[in-house]
């Protein structure tokens, strides 16, 4: 999964002030160990390729020099062509199968890291957590009705309590085409105080803008994720806030005005603004440098829509969670993973937390 977020530091290093406490010393085992199993993954597939090509080499040799034979009728041929071709298939199936086995190797061991790494270190952060390596499925994550995409993916996903309330999180990427619309985390949280009749989205204000742009004379062969219809809202449908209230970052879109003020309040606007102004993502140098994109504000984006009384939440993260970003060449230990782990938990901990507030807050 990835996107503009990997030509930066990793997403939550932007969010996190100060040091975190340090993991305990029996972390510190785990990845040694984990480390272990990786070296020893590593030395299975190495020199795979030239034991695979010597073990299927003869027998591709011999059937091609059949085949030339059979098709050709001349023998002066048979080695050259034979050996030629047969030594070139050969070297495209140890090729795959040398692929294959790195891959299944991989996945194997990045199924146990998260189960004894991840999983461990939630329950460090949060013991009302824990973890899954499975995501959710498009009809789940479709509810929130927020951001769309005909090819949907989902992976590791992160369930339990947080301030009483229940919560999912989960990693999804849409795609459009060839264009992503979303890349990061669902959040799903149930609400105990707020039941809305009617959806009710909150957007952020930069993105509802460039929402409605539709830029008439665009070049196709430029366009980009941030130029399309890319959230699921009706301008028509946009709420306009009693102007005793302080400004806020958020668009608020309902088709029953009755409904959207029954939940917005100035404490929930200061709930909002602050999740906003703590979370949004300064990436301006990057997108400056895309085409129609210089006048667009660059903050990432913190969708919300409340459906009854589930809040979903869909954050531009633009990276992938917890994977190794060289799995079986550098160690654990080297690259520092267990910590941006125990980081990256800590923040979705931390915005889950505040976001809970909603709940809490009625004036």
């Amino acid at each position: 999964m990835e996107d503009f977020g990997n030509r930066h530091k990793d997403s939550s290093a932007k969010y996190v002030q100060g040091e975190l406490p340090p993991l305990p010393p029996e972390y510190n085992e785990i990845v040694k160990s984990l480390d272990k199993e990786m070296l020893a993954a590593a030395k299975k597939t190495k020199g795979l390729f030239k034991k695979a090509f010597f073990i299927i080499w003869p027998s591709v040799i011999a059937i091609t020099a059949i085949l030339v034979f059979i098709f050709s009728g001349d023998t002066s041929i048979i080695f050259g062509v034979g050996g030629f071709l047969g030594a070139f298939i050969s070297a495209i199936a140890a090729f795959i199968y040398k692929l294959l086995t790195k891959a299944k190797s991989a996945e194997v061991f990045m199924a146990k890291l998260k189960k004894e790494l991840v999983g461990k270190i939630l329950k460090f952060v949060n013991s009302n957590l824990s973890f899954s390596n499975e995501g959710i499925s498009k009809e789940v994550y479709d509810k929130a009705d927020l951001i769309g995409g005909r090819r949907f993916e989902s992976e590791d996903s992160i369930d339990g309590k947080v301030n009483g309330l229940n919560v999912k999180v989960s990693e999804c990427k849409l795609t459009l085409t060839e264009t992503v619309s979303f890349n990061g985390i669902f959040i799903q949280l149930e609400l105990s105080s707020v039941n809305l009749s009617t959806p009710l989205k909150i957007i952020p204000h930069f993105a509802s803008e460039s929402n409605f742009d539709k830029r008439p004379n665009l070049n196709p062969l430029a366009q980009t994720r941030y130029v399309y219809k890319r959230i699921n809202i009706e301008k028509e449908d946009q709420i306009a806030l009693d102007p005793t209230m302080q400004k806020s970052d958020y668009e608020f879109f309902c088709k029953d005005k009755q409904v959207a003020n029954s939940f917005i309040n100035q404490g929930r606007l200061k709930v909002l603004d602050y999740i906003f102004t703590k979370y949004k993502d300064e990436r301006a140098s990057v997108l400056s440098t895309l085409p129609f994109l210089k006048d667009h504000d660059a903050n990432s984006g913190i969708y919300m829509s409340i459906i009854g009384n589930m809040l979903y939440i869909a954050l531009d993260w633009n990276e992938d969670l917890f994977a190794a970003d060289v799995l079986l060449e550098e160690g654990i230990e080297e690259t520092g993973l267990a910590q941006k782990i125990h980081r990256d938990l800590h923040f979705i901990n931390q915005i889950i937390n505040e976001v809970s507030l909603l709940d809490k807050v009625n004036g």
